[in-house]
This record gives structure tokens, C-alpha cells and sequence, in this order.
């Protein structure tokens, strides 16, 4: 029995699993570089299947993040040279 397409399956898995674990920190690092109000009181809480769920501070500072969902993710492809993003859910306090 041949382990090898075995090994290069789980291989080709980590490696995959820690990208998307790089991606998260990295759009973390990528926001606080971003110099609008709203990076100031939204933050990034995850990224999931290309929606990047962000937490605001209260109702006032969500509804002005929908506004500006095209901007933040045109500030996230600029960092990061590709669309990752596919959309933006922003939610009050998480």
C-alpha cells in the first residue's frame, strides 16, 4: 500500500488550514491601517467562506459600516491584491 498520495493529501490539508488561519491574522494587521473612522470602531471577528463578519461598537457605528461596505472591501483587495472578500455582514458588539 502506497502512503505517499495519503501524505500529500494531509499535507496539501495543513497547508491549507494554516493560510486560512494567516488570512484572519493578516486582515487583523491590514485593519488597523485602514484610516477611516469606522476601522476605529468596527473590528474584523472572522472571516468565513470569503464574508468577513465585523463587530461595531453600537447601532450608529454599524449602520454607517453598511454604508461603507464597497470601501472596506476595496481597502482589504488593495492589501491583499485579490478579492477574498464576497461580502460584509457588521453586527452591533461582538
Amino acid at each position: 500500500m502506497n502512503k505517499e498520495p495519503l501524505k500529500e493529501t494531509l499535507d496539501s490539508i495543513l497547508k491549507k488550514l494554516k493560510q486560512e488561519g494567516s488570512v484572519e491574522e493578516h486582515i487583523l494587521l491590514c485593519w488597523q491601517k485602514i484610516p477611516e473612522d469606522f476601522a476605529r470602531h468596527a473590528k474584523p471577528i472572522k472571516l468565513q467562506k470569503g464574508v468577513l463578519y465585523l463587530g461595531a461598537e453600537d447601532s450608529n457605528w454599524m449602520y454607517l459600516c453598511s454604508l461603507e461596505r464597497e470601501k472596506i472591501e476595496q481597502y482589504l483587495e488593495g492589501f491583499f491584491k485579490q478579492n477574498i472578500i464576497t461580502d460584509v455582514k457588521i453586527r452591533v458588539g461582538e
